[in-house]
């Protein structure tokens, strides 16, 4: 049986776009508190901060590329956060915490949990480029021309070791 088509369907639901436009404004002022932490205290994170900074770029992502909506325009959100701007100083602070634990640990030291982060941080990014220029093309979903050297070196296997590691 087929869903009646009534004039009601075709109204945009501006409860969604209130939902969005929320929770839009809740991951940037999350965002913003998370970026005001100094990095030389990024060592002190909580499992779960971490675990909630991969949830704020999963919804800002869902935010800026993935919803579907007549009253919701992509666009905008990268307009209104710079969302390549957000996740670049989100690895400049990793990295910066990276720099002083090798430094701590002298060169012999493996890869530590804040390296895994910046680079699991650039895989994401290059995904957003790709994205963005999907956009921007106008091409079909999944179907992008995207330039070998465009990830720079950095594959989904290069993270193919665990995030956390008990030492």
């Amino acid at each position: 049986m087929k869903p009646k088509n009534n004039a009601a369907s075709l109204v945009p639901d501006l409860q969604r776009y209130e939902n969005l436009q929320a929770s839009l404004e809740a991951v940037q002022k999350w965002f913003d508190n998370h970026l005001a932490i100094p990095s030389y205290m990024h060592t002190g994170l909580t499992f779960m901060h971490l675990c909630t900074l991969g949830h704020g770029f999963t919804a800002i992502s869902m935010l800026a590329f993935e919803i579907q909506d007549p009253t919701w325009d992509c666009r905008v959100v990268k307009e209104r956060v710079d969302i390549f701007g957000l996740i670049d100083r989100v690895i400049q602070a990793f990295d910066e915490v990276s720099v002083v634990k090798r430094r701590e640990s002298g060169p012999s030291m493996e890869e530590d949990t804040f390296t895994k982060c910046a680079k699991l941080a650039r895989l994401i990014k290059q995904n957003w480029l790709v994205d963005t220029m999907a956009m921007d093309q106008s091409l079909p979903q999944g179907m992008t021309v995207v330039p070998a050297d465009t990830f720079g070196g950095h594959t989904a296997a290069s993270l193919s070791m665990p995030l956390f590691q008990l030492q």
